[in-house]
């Protein structure tokens, strides 16, 4: 049978005669053709550069204008046979798709190595093309014809990683894209049998109804998903002998896609570890769309000349020249199909069926095409031209014999488990007359399938879709029979198989009952070797010298007391060996100075530079100044850390200095001696009423501090009104008393309120600005949630009024105290201040983010601040019992008070406690050491100090701090040098903030290594970890 050979590209492009230019179509062009003829789709230019070359490229030369016939059909499919030459029409387009391969080898050349998936959010979705996903897995190294069930797994082991991993994706087959396979009927009956099984046997979505990229059911699709990507191969199968011309197909559909604003991801060179899965990301422009536009008319023609160039092929080269033998076999499939429904019951293992459809069919087909070659070599003869051979031609008793060994093969299949198929590899290979037998058997089997797939109502057994033949366990059924004497030639099946094989050729019989094919047994009836051996089978290279075997001789006392006896009688490797040679060591020699100047060696840490106090000086001057420096460098850090979060510094006291709680009450206690609390002292006392009236003291400052700014607020509401709303905030943030925050959140609820009344009386009710509505709502939710109990019985009466004012009745009856009475004012009217809506639905629309959520109401001792979520509880009990937690959390939701209640914990245990935090970057770092530096004061031993901070760019304080602020590549630095490790030893606690760097592309092997080297609890702190399990 012929194949498409490297003669349809020559001929293709210039009819086979130019003999100047080169066949291969990667190749330059001659002159710059066809590399002016196509845009290039979003190269990397300055704008205004390569107008012109998308004018070239939107343009048709006068001999490639389109037939009217053409422009009528803008879907490209199967050629069609009313076609007279499809290669001429080719041959119209090789400049142009030579000139588009350059461009796109230029364009993909520039696609950079990346991560594909999002390690710590939910990954894109993708499509993957089916027959590229094939190609990369084909040419798999481990890979050889015939291992079916080798290239599922490869192509299942492929998608499992992807899943894995969380990736979302479709599989895409295109109906067009069967025509690269057509030259190899195998690959093809496996491709078939790769969608079956990826649709029946799988969870992977897969799509095979487009038809191509052009089709509209395509663009549909796209346009309802609109994947981040689409993977893609640049090359196709390279054992094709049409390889070019279907590369082309796939650069068509690389053009394609990159024009419709999607990235491409090419298979070739993809791999994955652990987290991730890399492979050449190829980026789309939105420029790409214009110049896909004015190319898209001649991009389809090009396309449809490729389709039907390997399309007519396919079409005269499957089963020779003539088609009516073609649709006669179409039709003995089907037929056959229709006839095994009653023979085989519901339920049958696919692999009966191909085998018995495919062997029916094949038999019948032969023998026509035996008929038809034996009346074309009897005229033949009677002219003198027969040329053929009778050896390259099998015979039909040869034919049956096949295909009994292959409905034995099958038995086998089904019936011995994997382990028991394993066969050594032969060095024989199929002689050509059995070649081309075996191609028309594996046509069979594909339209079998083909059939099959589009067959709904017959209920089949498609679990081993994967294993439908094993090309080396038929090889070694047919080398065994051939290997035997014929005469005493009797395999021992067994009764399972011998029976299984029985009813597969008792099913043929009736399927081919047309021809008189016999009895299953004797499984042959000829004698000719159809095996030859393969020559390149034995390398006689030069012979390997195996290197000596044993273990390593080990002198142990452990191992010599335990395993003395066996070690005596194990083989051990000598001494003098070149393996043990080899692992011979030298002394070791431990190089801590400089060999010319017997300095210490320096490491990294000791090369950053070190600010302010981090260097001293025995001149006086010089000591001062950096003194004040270091001191406007806290100054600096308390003032930032004030703005961040107001002036909340706590004095820490070591529990080893303060004073522990009483004992002795708890030992009376327990004993029964007494069960009262002793009276409070006359000290105690006083030092309450000293509390009491400081407290009173502050209140009274700061209500006078509120009454002097309280007028300057209020004129700010009624001017700025987000200015105003904001000083107020900034006055409440501060100030420490509950009884003047409640008075200076009923002056302002007051002037928000007369302020949406002016805003009433003012303006149409369709065009009202409810702002000043919500800011009232959120004050009085503010005042009830926190200040409830301190209201007095005319503060519970305003706030029902306001609310009765705004429409809001409902919610007013919530009000302790609640007056039917409705509020004198001469500033309002009747239902002029109502917001219009319903209270649930005016807070679900106006007020979304300054809903109450439930929270706990009970304080914990251990926050001062705030009542903490049960959440969060549970994170302290966790720091609290000195234990590890992973902490993942929406930004602001409160998981970096974990980390400061850590730094507060380590800071009271003792003074030589060294606490870790480590950010992924330098503003962050910035950041946590001004809130450090505010939160934190602590009276420590000379030389030490609470905060620290060690950066590529400086450090300071970093071995003498309690609390220590790095990155992690610094921390790595600390860890792995020895003379620091006295200092690892005092790590009591680390804290990974950003802790999803771990899943990043560059510097994650060092937060890896971090977590793998320390030897203390850790906190790691995320808002965006996909898969927090996992981590933990």
């Amino acid at each position: 049978m012929a194949s498409l050979d490297h003669g349809l590209l020559q001929e293709a492009e210039g009819g086979g005669g130019d003999s100047d230019r080169s066949g291969d179509p990667e190749s330059e062009p001659e002159s710059g053709e066809g590399e002016e003829d196509v845009e290039e789709l979003s190269l990397d230019r300055p704008e205004g550069e390569g107008e012109e070359e998308e004018d070239v490229f939107s343009e048709v030369s006068e001999d490639e204008e389109p037939s009217e016939d053409d422009d009528e059909d803008p879907s490209p499919g199967a050629a069609s046979t009313s076609d007279p030459d499809p290669l001429a029409d080719l041959q119209k387009h090789m400049d142009y798709l030579r000139g588009l391969r350059m461009r796109l080898l230029a364009r993909l050349s520039r696609g950079g190595r990346t991560s594909l998936l999002h390690d710590s959010v939910e990954s894109e979705f993708f499509v993957i093309d089916g027959d590229s996903l094939m190609i990369e897995h084909v040419e798999d190294s481990t890979f050889r014809h015939g291992q079916n069930l080798h290239l599922f797994y490869l192509v299942e082991r492929f998608l499992a990683d992807l899943t894995n991993k969380g990736a979302k994706y479709v599989i895409v087959f295109f109906k067009d894209a069967e025509s690269m396979w057509s030259n190899n009927f195998y690959l093809l009956s496996l491709r078939m049998a790769l969608i079956l099984h990826l649709q029946n046997n799988t969870e992977v979505p897969v799509f095979s109804d487009f038809t191509n990229c052009f089709s509209s059911k395509w663009q549909d699709f796209l346009h309802e998903n609109y994947p981040y990507f689409i993977m893609i191969s640049d090359q196709a199968y390279h054992l094709a002998n049409n390889k070019d011309v279907c590369t082309y197909m796939l650069d068509v559909f690389i053009y394609h896609t990159l024009g419709n604003e999607i990235n491409v991801v090419l298979t070739s060179g993809m791999c994955s570890d652990v987290r991730r899965v890399y492979g050449y990301h190829v980026t789309s422009k939105s420029s790409g769309v214009a110049t896909l536009q004015k190319g898209q008319k001649k991009l389809e023609r090009a396309y449809k000349a490729i389709v039907s160039t390997l399309s007519k092929h396919f079409m005269n080269e499957s089963i020779g020249d003539d088609q009516k033998h073609r649709r006669n076999m179409q039709e003995e499939v089907k037929q056959d199909l229709s006839q095994l429904q009653c023979l085989l019951p519901d339920g049958s293992d696919i692999r009966r069926l191909v085998c018995v459809v495919s062997c029916s069919v094949t038999l019948k087909c032969f023998m026509n095409t035996l008929k038809t070659t034996e009346t074309s070599q009897i005229e033949n003869a009677k002219t003198g031209t027969s040329n053929v051979e009778k050896d390259q031609v099998l015979s039909f008793e040869e034919a049956k014999d096949l295909c009994r060994l292959y409905c034995v093969h099958v038995a086998l299949l089904i019936h011995l488990p994997l382990t028991e198929r394993a066969q050594k590899t032969t060095g024989f290979e199929w002689s050509k007359p059995l070649s081309h037998f075996l191609e028309l058997q594996n046509m069979c089997g594909y339209l079998t399938l083909k059939n099959i797939g589009s067959t709904k109502k017959w209920s089949r057994d498609m679990k081993h879709l994967c294993d439908l033949s094993d090309k080396l366990l038929f090889t070694n059924v047919v080398l065994h029979s051939r290997k035997s004497d014929l005469t005493e030639f009797n395999i021992q099946l067994g009764e399972v198989i011998e029976g299984e094989y029985q009813r597969l050729w008792d099913t043929v019989s009736k399927l081919a009952s047309g021809c008189d094919i016999g009895k299953a047994f004797p499984l042959q009836a000829t004698t000719r070797n159809i095996l030859q051996e393969n020559d390149h089978s034995v390398n006689e290279g030069p012979l390997e010298v195996i290197p000596e075997v044993g273990l390593i001789p080990l002198n142990i006392p452990l191992v010599n007391e335990y395993a003395s006896d066996i070690l005596k009688d194990l083989c051990t490797v000598r001494s003098n060996t070149r393996m043990m040679t080899s692992l011979a060591r030298g002394k070791e020699f431990d190089e801590r100075v400089h060999w010319h100047s017997s300095k210490k060696l320096s490491d990294d840490f000791d090369r950053t530079k070190s600010s302010t106090m981090g260097e001293k000086s025995n001149d006086p001057e010089v000591r001062k100044q950096m003194l004040r420096n270091y001191q406007k460098l806290v100054r600096f850090h308390r003032l930032y850390g004030s703005t961040l979060e107001g002036n909340i510094t706590k004095n820490i006291v070591t529990t080893e200095q303060g004073i522990v709680a009483p004992k002795k009450q708890s030992s009376n206690v327990s004993a029964g001696k007494s069960k009262k609390l002793p009276p409070k002292k006359k000290a105690d006392i006083i030092a309450e009423e000293n509390i009491k009236k400081k407290q009173e003291k502050e209140d009274l400052k700061l209500r006078d501090q509120w009454n002097l700014i309280s007028r300057n607020i209020t004129k700010e509401i009624f001017e700025n009104f987000d200015y105003g709303v904001k000083k107020l905030d900034e006055f409440l943030k501060k100030c420490s008393g509950d009884t003047v925050k409640l008075i200076a959140e009923m002056d302002v609820l007051d002037s928000c309120f007369i302020l949406w009344v002016d805003h009433c009386q003012t303006t149409e009710t369709a065009k009202r600005n409810n702002k000043m509505a919500v800011e009232v709502l959120k004050r009085i939710q503010n005042i009830m949630d926190k200040y409830e109990k301190m209201l007095e019985k005319n503060q519970l009466k305003q706030i029902s009024a306001y609310l009765k004012e705004l429409g809001l009745n409902n919610l007013a009856q919530t009000i302790p105290d609640f007056d039917q009475k409705p509020l004198k004012s001469k500033a309002t009217k009747k239902n002029s201040c109502e917001v219009g809506v319903e209270s649930a639905r005016f807070q679900l629309t106006y007020m979304g983010p300054y809903l109450i959520r439930e929270e706990r109401s009970d304080p914990d001792p251990r926050i001062t601040h705030f009542i903490p979520d049960t959440w969060q509880r549970e994170l302290l009990d966790a720091v609290d019992n000195n234990e590890s937690a992973v902490i993942v959390a929406p930004t602001s939701s409160g998981k970096t008070y974990a980390s400061y209640y850590c730094m507060e914990k380590v800071l009271k245990d003792s003074d030589d406690g060294v606490l870790v935090y480590v950010a992924p970057t330098k503003a962050l770092v910035n950041q946590v050491i001004a809130t450090v530096y505010n939160r934190f004061n602590k009276a420590l031993p000379d030389g030490m100090v609470v905060c620290g901070v060690f950066t590529r760019d400086y450090r300071q304080d970093a071995l003498n701090s309690q609390i220590l602020i790095t990155v992690p590549q610094c921390l790595e630095i600390l860890m792995l040098a020895p003379q620091r490790q006295a200092w690892v030893k005092k790590i009591r606690y680390v804290i990974f903030d950003e802790v999803h760097c771990l899943g990043g592309e560059i510097g994650a092997e060092v937060w890896e290594h971090l977590l793998v080297m320390i030897r203390c609890p850790f906190l790691a702190l995320s808002a965006t970890i996909g898969n927090p399990e996992d981590l933990a």
